[in-house]
């Protein structure tokens, strides 16, 4: 994997998809912490597995399949699930 690869795949997850998802919540009921909540928590482990199908698809399972799994957790899974704690203790601790 190269480096502007990489970068427009940290774009997408990091920038773009949670922007996406707090500018589609605009004039909702949610507050700008339930918008902010709902775009970083959001579909993010749904959408990494249609990115891993994708990839595989495009590339070729020999060229992607043994390492993406890996990538996957690094850049998706774990971010998301170490900061779901945190996010919602203080989304919590704001509301009450």
């Amino acid at each position: 994997m190269n480096g502007p690869k990489l970068g427009r795949g940290l774009f997408l997850f990091v920038v773009a998809r949670p922007l996406g998802s707090t500018l589609s919540l605009i004039g909702s009921l949610m507050d700008h912490h339930q918008r902010s909540l709902s775009a970083w928590l959001g579909l993010r482990g749904v959408s990494a597995f249609y990115y891993l199908l994708f990839s595989l698809e495009n590339a070729g399972y020999g060229v992607v399949g043994k390492i993406m799994p890996i990538i996957l957790l690094a850049i998706v899974i774990f971010p998301h699930g170490a900061s779901v704690t945190v996010l919602l203790d203080r989304y919590v601790g704001k509301r009450d």
